[in-house]
């Protein structure tokens, strides 16, 4: 047996869904279908009453006010059922409930019958709107294994209301006249939409929809009434008079009009492809001819104890309430018992048993009163029967239906039951034939009308034998999305060695310093002592200008120590170190510096005159070649295209403690073991360097990758001067709480801000003013050992960047992604996104993990809708109230202040700029990355209007990759619209258009968020070709804003990072 989704549902980590029980949403659903199936039978009792009050008609006549009712109803159950998959079931729940009460108040006021029947039309269209959405919200609340024993029970509810109607009816009219039994449904309308807004959730069928044959219910309609208008006038006009032929041959028409138009429409009033199964076409049938029987001893019943027995119309009522009590009492065990042996046996059972009742009333029930004796027993075994029979049958008209077409095979089986409920009606008042009384013994009438309700029964038994278990279907376009499941927990990373990185012992400076320069390295001996007297050694600070864009080039400069940032047209091209060759190409050509070069830190050049330069050619191949291979190696180094800026990942790296923190050396082991994936790491501290830190320093560069100068908060001044000037990049690690210190602002160049223990609110944010440009970390002492390694992994270029898309409602795939990510043990330290996709990011940046954030965003967006706030669009559709609410209830402090990194995007509106949002309240820059235009308002900031980032870059992976500190995941649930998918037509081809013309147009919802990326394709490309690894979740058929479809979106989330995961390893693993 499976679980059922009880009040809390997917518990992962102490984060779950805050859902109703399948449970609660069954009352209440019920609830609402109760208001509809108690009205379908209510009016029977009161028909005496209706009649005297409202002319004194007869029975035929007065039949209408139950006839229309059943007609309307039956008419347009499909195509309510339609309209919610379409719409909403909740939706359309709450909407039907308003038209139904509102009817009932227009029946409780009617002055006649035409106006009485009218508003039952009106009351019958709101309990069709009612029923599907009622009972295919219970379906989506069970979980598979328990959908068919769900419906059973929501449909034994059904029959007790149904069962009841005349009991209660009688009650009301005893109470206060008929009108009351129409008032009374105010209430329980307005309790019913209460409980619905607290309980239900909405949801929708997935995949693509189209509007349904509203033209098809009408002429369906128009066919059950003439139907109905030649079974109950048959007998006055004659069953071969022209009326009567001719309601039948006209009904016959529209019947064969609305098999044809099923056969095309796209969304049909008869699902043609339900009733190919064997099963469910033999349930929705032997439905109809139950409901026939059923509906048929009903009102006979009624009206053989106002009319035979002479019983009131309350003693009537009560007399009828053992039936449908036995009924609800056996529906539950029935529905288990089929649930193990297939509905066949048990609904022959039930069947046989119900025709067995209805012998006892033809048998036993005579002229004279006799209630204990024959009544009783008989309405017992009825109430057995019906109810074994008509759950059972309705769950397995059901059960195998797929996930996107519940609410039409819903529809469709409460479609079969009204039209049973109209002929069995229908044929009662044929059969009874006169009004009450009229005749001094009317026994036999009734006996005839309860006969034909055992026919009907005992064709049900006959027909049981043919039904196998119900098999569901495959869906029509893609599967329903399971529910979400639990995360499987992240595996951590690999336990890193406590032990710091090996730091090697700097040796003696090599006498003869040139054999280590790049170009001399490669001179013979003899010809290096012919350069010494010509080189001349040049020391350069920390920011001093080398070469100058423009300038003559008079000199080749070697650098023999350092790092130099190259400046190409304003714009950063590169950075080099020792043995790299500076000039060569302005001395061979003649033309100016083709760069400026300024030095990072403190480095020691090498400068050889012009003309020695070029005498020193002419006079020695050997240089001529050295050159050559020296172009030839630093060509080969450069990138196909611009590359975004990278850390380097050798030369120095300075970890200064600005505050004692006890973090320093940790700091160091965790930075140092990073770095050891990129090469030979050395470190030097202040008692390493000796008298001369700067020969040492040399002599580590020379061999290792990367030399890490520690400054612990002790060091000397002088060593902290000396770090300041030689190292590439710094990492300041600070306590928070202090004031910057000015002399920090003479730190070269751009570096790593670690923060330790930084209250929200404001330090992160004064240390960042300090330090501009620099990328800031937070560490907590409570979680040093994790909050160090994100750190660490940052600053040596190893960290894991996510980049997630925009996209609406699809943007929730991103979840599946997280869990997926989370599960191959993928870390992310960094996060950046656009509209939907970052709010996603924000939440994970905010240290909530795949659990909670999929608890988060169905509170938000599923239960509450918060872009629902809509106005009239003279800015935009929605007000855009809620959503900032939301933002400031769930992150209500500032980007900076986040555990993670992040980043989210928006578009000027005025200037069409990119606008990246690095600082500032988390929940202004989600609000201005997510008003999608048309749909929410700019955001107003700083002087400048702001809209979804999406229509300028959907998915800044370039914008991650500008810090260069590590590989990114990009996942794009971008909207792409393929004519596969596209919905089918929704008329017949026109003359002279081919059909496909009409099949590849896409949804509104495609083409709306197709067109808002139009502007940013090129941009879009350009970004997914620039991640490391791309996921691409497809999650078809959910719409810009059906958050509602949580699940699948999610599911297909997971599907596309388990495809990508396998194609190709993810980086930071």
């Amino acid at each position: 047996m499976g679980t059922r989704r009880d009040e809390i549902s997917t518990p992962v980590g102490g984060h779950a869904r805050a859902t109703a029980s399948a449970g609660r949403v069954l009352v209440v659903s019920s609830l609402g279908a109760t208001l509809a199936f108690v009205d379908a039978t209510v009016v029977n009792v009161a028909f005496p009453d209706i009649a005297r009050d409202l002319g004194g008609r007869d029975l035929a006549t007065v039949s209408w006010v139950l006839n229309a009712y059943n007609i309307v109803f039956a008419a347009f159950l499909v195509t309510a059922g339609r309209v919610a998959d379409l719409l909403g079931r909740r939706r359309l729940f709450s909407a039907g409930i308003v038209l139904f009460t509102g009817a009932s108040v227009l029946c409780a006021l009617a002055p006649g019958l035409g106006w009485l029947i009218a508003a039952r039309v009106l009351q019958a269209l709101g309990a069709a709107i009612v029923v599907p959405a009622s009972l295919a919200l219970v379906v989506h609340a069970y979980p598979a294994e328990e959908r068919a024993h769900g419906v059973a029970l929501w449909s034994a509810i059904a029959a007790l209301a149904a069962g009841l109607g005349p009991t209660i009816g009688g009650l009301l009219v005893e109470l206060s006249g008929w009108r009351l039994v129409f008032l009374v449904n105010l209430p329980i309308g307005a309790l019913a939409l209460v409980l619905a807004r607290r309980t239900l959730v909405e949801n929708r069928a997935p995949g693509r929809r189209s509007l349904p044959d509203l033209a098809g219910a009408c002429w369906l309609a128009a066919a059950i009434a003439l139907v109905t208008l030649g079974l109950v006038r048959g007998e006055g006009w004659g069953w071969t008079d022209p009326r009567t032929l001719a309601s039948f041959a006209l009904a016959a028409g529209l019947l064969a009009v609305v098999l044809r138009r099923c056969r095309w429409h796209p969304s049909p009033m008869l699902d043609l492809d339900l009733l190919r199964d064997r099963t469910t076409a033999i349930a929705n049938l032997l439905t109809l001819v139950g409901a026939a029987g059923f509906y048929a001893y009903v009102l006979c019943n009624v009206l053989f104890l106002t009319a035979a027995w002479d019983y009131t119309v309350l003693e009537a009522g009560l007399a009828l309430t053992p039936g449908p009590f036995v009924a609800a009492a056996v529906a539950r065990p029935a529905s288990r018992v089929a649930e193990r042996l297939g509905p066949g046996p048990v609904l022959a059972v039930g069947a046989a048993t119900w025709a067995a009742g209805v012998l006892l009333l033809v048998e036993a029930v005579g002229p004279d009163p006799a209630f204990v004796r024959a009544w009783l027993p008989a309405i017992l075994v009825l109430g057995v029967g019906a109810g074994i029979t008509f759950p059972v049958v309705g769950a397995t008209a059901v059960a195998g239906a797929p996930g996107d077409r519940f609410g039409s095979a819903t529809g469709l089986n409460a479609v079969a039951r009204q039209l049973g409920a109209v002929l069995g009606v229908a044929l009662v008042v044929a059969v009874l034939g006169v009004p009450e009384g009229a005749a001094p013994d009317v026994t036999p009438a009734f006996d005839d009308g309860w006969r034909l309700a055992g026919l009907c029964f005992v064709a049900t038994a006959l027909g049981a034998v043919l039904l196998g278990r119900a098999v569901p279907l495959a869906p029509a376009a893609a599967p329903a999305a399971a529910p979400v499941t639990p995360a499987v927990a992240p595996r951590a990373r690999a336990p890193r060695p406590a032990a710091p990185a090996p730091v090697a012992a700097a040796p003696d400076a090599d006498d003869d310093a040139l054999a280590g320069v790049g170009l001399l390295a490669d001179l013979p001996a003899d010809v290096r002592e012919q350069l010494r007297p010509l080189l001349r050694r040049r020391l350069v600070r920390a920011g001093e200008t080398v070469l100058s864009q423009g300038a003559p080039a008079d000199a080749l400069l070697l650098v023999a120590s350092g790092r130099l940032d190259v400046v190409k047209d304003g714009q950063p091209a590169g950075a080099v170190g020792r043995g790299a060759v500076l000039g060569e190409l302005g001395l061979l050509t003649g033309a100016p510096r083709s760069a400026t070069v300024v030095a990072r830190r403190d480095s020691e050049l090498l400068e050889l005159p012009r003309a020695a330069f070029l005498a020193l050619l002419d006079r020695e191949r050997s240089v001529e070649r050295a050159l050559l291979r020296t172009l030839a190696a630093q060509v080969a180094a450069l990138p196909a295209a611009p590359a975004p800026a990278s850390p380097a990942r050798s030369g120095t790296l300075a970890v200064v403690e600005r505050h004692p923190t006890g973090l320093h050396d940790a700091l160091l082991d965790a930075v140092a073991h990073e770095l050891t994936g990129h090469g030979p790491v050395a470190r030097l501290g202040p008692r390493d360097g000796g008298t001369d830190p700067r020969a040492r320093l040399d002599a580590l560069e020379r061999t290792h990758g990367t030399v890490v100068l520690a400054v612990p908060h002790d060091a000397p001044e002088a060593w902290r001067t000396f770090v300041t000037r030689h190292a590439d990049r710094t990492v300041l690690l600070v306590d928070a709480d202090r004031d910057p210190d000015p002399a920090d602002a003479r730190t070269a160049g751009a570096g790593h801000l670690v923060l330790v223990d930084a209250a929200p609110g404001g330090a992160a944010t004064r240390w960042r003013a300090a330090h501009p440009g620099w990328a800031h970390h937070h560490v907590r002492r409570a979680d040093r050992s994790g909050t160090l390694g994100r750190a660490a992994r940052r600053i040596a270029g190893t960290s894991v960047g996510l980049v997630l898309s925009g996209g609406g409602a699809r943007a929730l795939a991103h979840i599946g992604v997280l869990e997926t990510l989370a599960a191959h043990g993928v870390v992310v330290d960094r996060v950046g996104g656009c509209s939907f996709g970052a709010f996603v990011g924000a939440l994970l940046a905010d240290g909530r993990g795949p659990a909670e954030i999929d608890a988060v965003c169905f509170e938000e967006f599923v239960r509450r809708r918060p872009a629902s706030d809509y106005t009239l669009p003279r800015v935009a559709l929605a007000r855009g109230r809620r959503l900032r609410a939301l933002g400031d209830r769930l992150l209500p402090g500032l980007v900076e202040d986040l555990p993670l990194s992040f980043f989210c995007n928006s578009a000027d509106l005025q200037s069409g700029e990119l606008r990246i949002h690095r600082d500032g309240p988390v929940a202004d820059a989600l609000l201005a990355s997510s008003a999608v235009p048309g749909l929410l308002p700019p955001v107003a900031s700083h002087g400048r209007l702001l809209v979804d980032g999406g229509v300028l870059s959907n998915l800044p992976v370039l914008e991650m990759r500008r810090s260069g500190e590590g590989p990114v995941i990009a996942v794009d649930v971008s909207s792409r619209f393929d004519p596969s998918t596209a919905r089918p037509r929704t008329t017949r081809p026109r003359r002279g258009r081919a059909p496909e013309d009409a099949d590849t147009l896409p949804a509104i919802g495609d083409t709306l968020t197709s067109g808002l990326l139009l502007g940013s394709v090129a941009e879009l490309e350009a970004n997914r070709r620039a991640a490391d690894l791309l996921i691409e979740p497809r999650p078809d058929g959910v719409g810009l804003l059906e958050f509602h479809q949580l699940d699948r979106a999610i599911a297909a989330g997971r599907e596309a990072a388990e495809r990508a995961l396998a194609a190709a390893p993810p980086p930071g693993r």
